[in-house]
């Protein structure tokens, strides 16, 4: 919504201004090839509108009820015998005090401070082994939604929910936080680096530590770091690493932390994440269990 009201009326403020030079200064042959800009200004507006309204409009690909009535199918013949957890991506505004979405400036010598909330998608873990098969079937269309003119957000008790992997797409959060396991093995869709697990736990630790802190007590945090570190330019404010959050260690509780992942991209966002045909599928789960069969049998020998 920032880069809609604040982004675009900007971009075309400069644009303007700029213009309004050049035909001043440029000759009249070089002013010729000026057309060029409104062309860029349109181009850029659809660029940052065209999400937003795809969004709010709620303009899907798909029926979601079909996966409803696949989810509930699924569900009424399974019966979960060990804490089971679905990850939800919160949709909520909420300010960095390290990474501030719209920052202060400074103005011969004086500070505006008018820094902004943005939208961020908090991860929530939900225990769907011990809920009604109603809610629990709710809480999984939410958790698959991809408000990208796919699947809309789910709005559930007034709050809006989308795909968890958006948020948090290695949550072991839960098995560590809640579950107090000490050994994890985590399965992957995707090529496995060394150290991105531990990278991506210090990353979403933050991201929950920060939304427990009120808002007005993180922007007043945000601002004396500034004046801490003396700020004098015109330029954006940001404190990377973080200082006022920083990352903490992996827990030293984890002892081993297994992953089992393909040697190979299994496709992009278009010929992965999009393809729902059905020998796709199959494909990915023959795949898994070649996978984690090659796994235990290195665990037990």
């Amino acid at each position: 919504m920032i880069s809609i009201f604040v982004g675009v009326p900007l971009l075309f403020i400069l644009i303007a201004g700029g213009l309004v030079v050049a035909f001043r200064l440029m000759p009249a042959a070089a002013l010729m090839s000026l057309w060029r800009i409104p062309a860029v200004m349109v181009a850029m507006a659809v660029i940052w509108s065209v999400p937003f309204l795809v969004r709010h409009l709620r303009i899907t690909a798909f029926d979601v009820n079909p996966l409803r009535d696949s989810v509930a199918n699924a569900l009424s013949r399974e019966v979960q015998q060990v804490p089971t957890y679905a990850t939800l991506g919160l949709r909520e505004e909420g300010f960095d005090p390290d990474l501030p979405g719209f920052y202060h400036l400074v103005v011969e010598g004086c500070y505006l401070t008018q820094a902004m909330a943005e939208e961020q998608d908090i991860p929530i873990y939900e225990r769907v082994d011990l809920m009604s098969p109603e809610k629990r079937t709710a809480i999984l269309i939410a958790s698959a939604a991809l408000p990208f003119g796919v699947f809309p957000s789910v709005f559930l008790e007034g709050k809006e929910y989308i795909d968890g992997g958006l948020a948090d797409n290695i949550p072991i959060v839960p098995m560590i936080g809640l579950e107090r396991c000490d050994e994890i093995v985590v399965v992957r869709l995707r090529p496995h680096r060394e150290g991105e697990i531990e990278a991506h736990w210090k990353k979403v630790d933050r991201t929950l530590r920060v939304r427990e802190v009120p808002d007005a007590e993180r922007r007043r945090m945000y601002f004396s770091a500034v004046e801490r570190s003396r700020v004098s330019s015109l330029v954006d404010e940001q404190f990377n690493p973080p200082i006022n959050f920083p990352y903490r260690d992996f827990p030293s509780s984890v002892r081993r932390v297994h992953v089992i992942a393909p040697s190979r991209l299994l496709g992009n966002f278009l010929t992965g994440t999009m393809n729902f045909r059905a020998s796709y599928a199959a494909e990915l789960m023959q795949l898994g269990y070649r996978d984690a069969l090659e796994f235990l049998q290195r665990a037990i020998s």
